[in-house]
């Protein structure tokens, strides 16, 4: 299974995080309109693992995960980020080839769009796949 695959499988999975989602889950950026709170994830960078004859053995990704509410309190998107960091810290899951996931770094801030108030946490997290 892909990384991308997984980690959305994953998200959706999830019944105590898609409590906080009520506007999907989507690859890249949520299309303009879309509702909130949702969530988007994006490949950020690929290291790929070779041997001696450039043979690929594994690939070593870095994704970040966005949680974004339309509102001016943080409580949900702090739950979320919470939530989603555990999800995939310290990971295994041979059934689906992801040799491991690992937080790596978060972020937490309000946006303020003319007027418009956004709570977006980030979430990094570093899979690595066969």
């Amino acid at each position: 299974m892909s990384a991308r695959k997984w980690i959305r499988e994953r998200i959706k999975a999830s019944d105590e995080l898609m409590a906080l989602v009520s506007g999907g889950v989507y690859d890249g950026i949520a299309p303009k309109g879309s509702p909130y709170p949702n969530i988007d994830l994006t490949r950020v960078s690929r290291i790929q693992t070779e041997n001696a004859f450039a043979d690929r053995l594994r690939d070593n990704d870095l994704w970040r995960i966005r949680y974004i509410d339309k509102s001016i309190s943080a409580a949900k998107a702090d739950s979320a980020g919470e939530i989603i960091q555990s999800l995939f810290h310290k990971v295994h899951d041979e059934a689906n080839d992801i040799i491991a996931s690992t937080f790596e770094q978060s972020r937490q801030f309000t946006q303020d769009e003319d007027g418009e108030i956004y709570q977006i946490y980030i979430v990094d997290i570093r899979v690595e796949t066969r």
